[in-house]
């Protein structure tokens, strides 16, 4: 990670936009040749007045053709474009134009030492601008990226540098590259969640390990990226010794890692150390059983789960899955339904019978999984009677079941599905998952040919059918929603028809509350309303008189719908990033929301706004719920 230093010319700012010889045409960016030819037979005074006029609307094109001059005047008109108009998409037009003028050996030089002083010290959105075109630059761009991640002066500049040389990085068993993506890898401006633990994986050695759980242990690390490193040590195996499967007593250097986390009072750190270990193919050693064990008894749901579940799958045995699913506590029953459905039999099937139809909804979610996983065909007409006892979600859940383990796609209709199991039950041989899959895949992209053939025949929310009768519409009320969309309409005035639109097509006695947020999340209700008429008009006349404010809580508006132990589906519509909260960063976000949904199995559906969203993304991928972009 040690390219050869380039030469720095720098630049008086005098000269930052120098006079022309020739007939000169003064605009807000300087004189310029009249008599100047592009490729295109456009002259330079002609594309100058285009830049003068569009400002940081001009389209890049206008940029290319003056890189294609590859004169000292068509330098001088992007080195000013490139600093004085305002926007990402000019900036990075003009700059990334100046590698045509690489070609003409009186300009490389001092085109590059310009870009070299721009990415390394100067200002943020332009040195932003510059990393993100350097690729365009061939060989010396690359070498500039690998500087950058050493020597930019702003860490928000270094986080750029990554995405474009990730694939070289991936290959670098190097203490620099370690160290650059501790410091400055933020999801998504460098690049994915994987690309980051891969570049943590590559590091294994017994100094990298020892690093690693310094940053666990360290405060002043972000929360993200110790939560990573934590994650990372799924991929270390420590060398067995002699054959021996036995427990050892104290951690390897990667177990260590984990028990820094084990030992963290962070909430995220500490749920991520316990998954981590339960996904390390390696025992647990009795220093982290001891602290797991601990960890248990916490007074934290979510905590007192994952520590149960790991328990389960690498304790000492003394804990039993049959006689946790008569506990008391909902989490321990939710954890042996887990466990259940990984060990086939008798007896673990007649438990999770029981559990399926526990008195606790999240309890119930997680035996219908374990049903689905033991795939016993017992299992079916069990699963084809629960569809008529339950409501909402859980009927969804339960067709889901049934559609994995038959593959085939009756849906939610129990007589249906009796009928199927009556004519071929007998005879029936269960497919294997992937031809279930294959099967659901098939139907899906059906389904969809004739809803759209037909329209939704259900409640639906910008287009996302509305199934749960105990769900939270959580949506953005911030100033950005004043924008107008692609329909030339207001986004809120949109969200509003949207909103009104489905609270007058769900059915009395749906269980509803609407969250809007901005800075502040003010909700329709405390918790989840059943709707009737005077319950409907309110909820109508609140959205009718719905008002815009400055920033966006995503977190605090999720925060509180799960406060609400009654909803089993969200529903988000937001337009940007979160500017305030407790946590505000995507990947924090999602790492706190995973946490809490652990517990509750909530499906979260998400509309993004505009743009493509990475944490709205993320949460429905991790919920198992839908993803929608709208305009």
């Amino acid at each position: 990670m040690k390219p050869q230093r380039f030469s720095a010319l720098l630049l008086a700012p005098g000269l930052m936009v120098a006079a022309l010889a020739g007939t000169a045409a003064k605009g807000p960016l300087g004189p310029s040749y009249e008599s100047a030819q592009s490729g295109q037979g456009r002259s330079l005074k002609e594309l100058q007045a285009e830049i003068d006029g569009k400002r940081g609307q001009t389209p890049r094109e206008v940029f290319e053709q003056l890189g294609e001059m590859k004169t000292e005047a068509a330098y001088k008109v992007l080195k000013a474009s490139a600093s004085e108009l305002k926007g990402r998409a000019a900036k990075t037009g003009a700059f990334g134009a100046m590698r045509h003028l690489l070609s003409n050996g009186k300009l490389k030089k001092r085109v590059l030492a310009h870009i070299t002083e721009t990415a390394l010290r100067g200002r943020r959105g332009d040195a932003q601008a510059v990393v993100q075109v350097l690729q365009q630059f061939g060989e010396p761009g690359r070498q500039l990226l690998w500087r950058v991640l050493s020597e930019a002066e702003d860490a928000r500049v270094r986080r750029f540098a990554f995405a474009p040389i990730y694939d070289e990085l991936s290959k670098e068993r190097d203490t620099e590259v370690r160290e650059a993506t501790l410091r400055d890898f933020v999801v998504p401006q460098s690049g994915s969640e994987d690309q980051m633990l891969a570049l943590l994986r590559l590091q294994g050695s017994p100094e990298d390990l020892k690093r690693f759980k310094e940053v666990v242990m360290d405060k002043r690390q972000s929360i993200s990226t110790r939560r990573m490193v934590i994650r990372a040590m799924e991929a270390h195996v420590p060398a067995a010794e002699d054959g021996a499967r036995s427990r050892p007593e104290k951690p390897d250097p990667a177990g260590a890692v984990i028990l820094g986390g084990l030992e963290s009072d962070e909430p995220r750190l500490l749920f991520q150390a316990l998954l981590t270990a339960s996904l390390r193919p390696a025992p647990i050693d009795g220093i982290t059983l001891r602290r797991v064990k601990k960890h248990a008894k916490s007074k934290d749901d979510a905590t007192r789960r994952a520590a149960t579940l790991l328990l389960l799958q690498k304790g000492d045995g003394k804990l039993d899955p049959l006689r946790l699913a008569d506990s008391r506590d909902p989490m321990l029953r939710q954890a042996a339904a887990i466990a259940l459905g990984n060990a086939p039999g008798d007896d673990s099937f007649q438990a999770l019978t029981a559990l399926a139809v526990d008195k606790n909804w999240t309890v119930r979610v997680e035996a219908i999984r374990g049903l689905e996983a033991q795939r016993d065909r017992r299992a079916i007409l069990f699963l084809v009677e629960r569809i008529n006892r339950e409501e909402g979600r859980l009927v969804a859940d339960l067709a889901a079941a049934l559609e994995s383990v038959t593959g085939r796609g009756y849906g939610k209709s129990p007589k249906t599905w009796r009928r199927f199991w009556n004519k071929e039950g007998k005879e029936f041989e269960m497919p294997s998952r992937e031809q279930a899959a294959d099967a659901a895949q098939a139907r899906a992209a059906l389904k969809e040919e004739k809803q759209q053939a037909n329209g939704a025949s259900v409640s639906s929310f910008y287009g996302l059918q509305v199934i749960s009768e105990r769900f939270a519409i959580v949506f953005d009320a911030s100033l950005s929603m004043d924008k107008n969309g692609a329909s030339g309409k207001r986004r809120i005035d949109t969200a509003k028809a949207q909103l009104t639109g489905t609270l007058e097509s769900l059915g009395e006695g749906t269980l509803v509350n609407l969250i809007p947020f901005a800075a502040v999340v003010d909700p329709l209700w405390d918790e989840v309303m059943p709707l009737n008429k005077n319950t409907r008009a309110e909820a109508l006349a609140f959205t009718k008189d719905l008002s815009m404010k400055l920033g966006t809580d995503v977190y605090d508006g999720l925060y509180t719908a799960f406060l609400d132990e009654q909803i089993d589906t969200i529903y988000v519509l937001s337009d940007g990033a979160s500017t305030e909260g407790v946590v505000k960063d995507a990947l924090g976000l999602r790492e706190v929301v995973a946490r809490w949904n652990s517990v509750r199995g909530i499906k979260i559906h998400c509309i993004g706004i505009g743009t493509d969203h990475p944490l709205l993304r993320g949460l429905s991928s991790d919920s198992g719920g839908s993803y929608l972009r709208v305009d």
